[in-house]
């Protein structure tokens, strides 16, 4: 991964938002093996964000689940796949690549649903704004630092770690 020149402070500050340290790392790891065991192939959802939305009137809360059984990693990458439900029951499941040793995300497949879980729409390909590797925004921290620590990842870690591994259930 190139800086572009930026300071090491800068540096730091990115991998703030997706290394977390081993007590935190721990702690998500907790929370995923309490979720009810499912089969192999079916989703175990991590509740990762929940926001109101402004646009609309009441109390109607979006909130987006990371599949525990997503995660994938191989050497300085994590893969996990998430699924934001919006308050009319519409989601989107959308996959993300996250740089862990270096605090980058990327977006790369989103499918959408409509409430019966029919697909409206899918899109494949690199879905930043530039085609580019981006910073992890701050409402993308906690989904980015899950991932990350369900795949191995955590401050003070070995930095050359070069396999390829899974979460075990």
């Amino acid at each position: 991964m190139v800086y572009d020149g930026r300071s090491e402070q800068y540096r730091q500050k990115l991998i703030s938002k997706s290394l977390v340290s081993a007590q935190e790392r721990d702690n998500i790891l907790a929370k995923a093996q309490a979720l009810p065991e499912v089969d192999s192939d079916q989703p175990r959802w991590l509740l990762v964000r929940e926001y109101d939305n402004i646009l609309t009137s009441g109390n109607e809360t979006t909130k987006s689940y990371l599949d525990v059984n997503s995660i994938l990693q191989f050497k300085n990458v994590a893969f996990g796949k998430v699924k934001k439900i919006s308050p009319n029951k519409n989601y989107t499941v959308t996959n993300y690549r996250v740089f862990c040793q270096d605090g980058y995300i990327r977006k790369y497949e989103v499918d959408n649903y409509d409430e019966n879980g029919a697909k409206k729409s899918e899109f494949i390909s690199s879905l930043s704004e530039n085609g580019y590797d981006e910073p992890i925004a701050p409402k993308d921290e906690n989904m980015a630092k899950s991932i990350c620590a369900l795949a191995g990842f955590y401050k003070g870690m070995d930095p050359n770690l070069q396999s390829i591994s899974a979460p075990s259930k």
